[in-house]
């Protein structure tokens, strides 16, 4: 298996932008055929050849076909069918670039979450097949290639200024990202207070709370519960089952006690916290703590 994770150079793109993504498996690879993709406020926009099917699933639905894609933010845990062999290059997109994004990629609206869209590369992005099977095999050998490559494509994407595309709701969410993250790399806490936001920004907390969703499709706690779970399933990657205690764990993430914690995760990856233990089947856990 080889996978790899890169930021973009280009300044411009790194404002929508979080990363760039590759993972390939082959016939040898004995790994997890069905992981799972816990809960994401990020859009990814995965590039592969016409040919690979994907399959992403959850108890009330399931969204397939073939060739490029892109998955929205999504709130439900998605299994994904990756039996067969495959080869995925993937570009991780900030909570709210879609709303700047939007009119580039045909979309009139924020598109809702938890769901999956087909993507025509070669309409969005003036990429041919030839050109994508280049990008594809490159990337196994040369990321730091694919890297420079994938900023000529997507700034000749972006053609106008993304600035012209900017109105006062994603400006408030942009003001909003940053004193989230910046609050909670500069504390210990694993919760930011949302009711600090407003008063940092001089706004009403309702305006805030519209404007997010109108720009991410996503609620303010929707966003902050996915971004702790993150937090959260990246400490037990680093955890060795038999070191692992919930109780522990409850405490240094903020949970009022032990039921609490095993209450979000059954809510947010549909396990508990000893089936998880047992399963360990995210994709955190099968590919590693990549993208």
């Amino acid at each position: 298996m080889n996978n790899w994770k890169l930021t973009p150079h280009n300044s411009v793109l790194k404002h929508f932008i979080e990363c760039y993504w590759f993972i390939q498996k082959s016939v040898a690879d004995n790994i997890h055929t069905h992981p799972k993709l816990n809960p994401d406020p990020h859009p990814h926009l995965i590039l592969c050849e016409s040919k690979q099917a994907y399959d992403y699933s959850t108890e009330a639905m399931n969204l397939s076909g073939r060739a490029c894609h892109l998955i929205l933010p999504h709130t439900k845990t998605f299994v994904i069918d990756h039996t067969n062999p495959f080869s995925l290059l993937g570009i991780k997109f900030k909570p709210h670039a879609l709303y700047v994004l939007r009119t580039l990629f045909g979309f009139t609206l924020v598109p809702g979450a938890n769901n999956v869209l087909p993507i025509d590369t070669a309409v969005l992005l003036s990429l041919t097949n030839n050109a994508l099977k280049h990008i594809l095999a490159l990337a196994i050998i040369e990321p730091a290639q694919v890297c420079e490559t994938m900023d000529e494509v997507l700034l000749n994407f972006l053609q106008k200024d993304p600035d012209d595309f900017k109105d006062k709701h994603w400006h408030l969410v942009d003001a909003v990202l940053s004193i989230m993250s910046e609050s909670l790399e500069s504390h210990s806490q694993t919760v930011f207070l949302l009711n600090d936001v407003h008063k940092q920004l001089n706004c009403s907390q309702r305006t805030i709370e519209r404007s997010f969703l109108r720009v991410t499709g996503l609620t303010l706690k929707q966003y902050q519960s996915m971004q702790r779970l993150e937090k959260i399933l990246n400490y037990l990657y680093l955890c060795d089952e038999k070191q692992i205690n919930w109780a522990n764990i409850a405490s240094e993430f903020d949970f009022s006690d032990q039921p609490h914690l095993i209450r979000y995760l059954k809510q947010n990856l549909g396990m508990t916290p000893g089936e998880y233990t047992l399963k360990r089947d995210l994709t955190i856990d099968v590919y590693g703590n990549f993208a």
